[in-house]
């Protein structure tokens, strides 16, 4: 069978960056890498860390439906003195404030609902989820790749930015 491409787009130069500083509404999926419980984490192929292999999809707004990835660790590599993942510890975190974003639950707050919101019954839990977050921009060391858009700061509801979701943000 033959294929007539004569009347297909041009190609695309590829997008610029989402500038640093920028708050967006952000749609969470996780790539199952075949690891863990479930299937859910990737192995690395260079420690014994596992990690979420995680899309997120910019919900609105100028930049809707750009992408950007990011690995979150949950355990092996680095450890600290107590023996826990540094990586893991960060990582951890981030998915905390993931969830107080989405489901607006302050930080500080221990009370028992807020408690119970920010427990899932497993990482499908997490695809689908929307919060906001700050984006910045991370720099290629080696030279082989362009820079990329990176999660910079989930923006919580302690935060000025998540009362006008976002709208002060560049």
């Amino acid at each position: 069978m033959s294929y007539d491409f004569n009347n297909a787009d041009h190609q695309q130069n590829g997008f610029d960056l989402i500038p640093a500083g920028t708050i967006v509404p952000l749609v969470m999926n996780i790539r199952p890498g075949g690891a863990g419980e479930g299937g859910w984490m990737k192995a690395s192929q260079n420690s014994d860390a596992e990690m979420l292999d995680c899309e997120f999809v910019v919900e609105s707004g100028p930049y809707a439906k750009r992408k950007l990835w990011q690995f979150m660790v949950l355990s092996g590599g680095k450890l600290n003195d107590k023996g826990d993942s540094i990586a893991g510890n960060i990582s951890r975190s981030t998915l905390r404030a993931i969830l107080e974003s989405a489901r607006n639950i302050m930080p500080d707050d221990m009370g028992d609902t807020a408690m119970r919101s920010r427990c899932v019954n497993g990482w499908q839990d997490f695809c689908g989820i929307v919060f906001l977050a700050k984006i910045g921009v991370e720099k290629d060391k080696t030279g082989q790749y362009g820079d990329k858009n990176k999660i910079a700061t989930v923006i919580t509801p302690d935060m000025k930015d998540y009362s006008d979701g976002g709208q002060s943000a560049n």
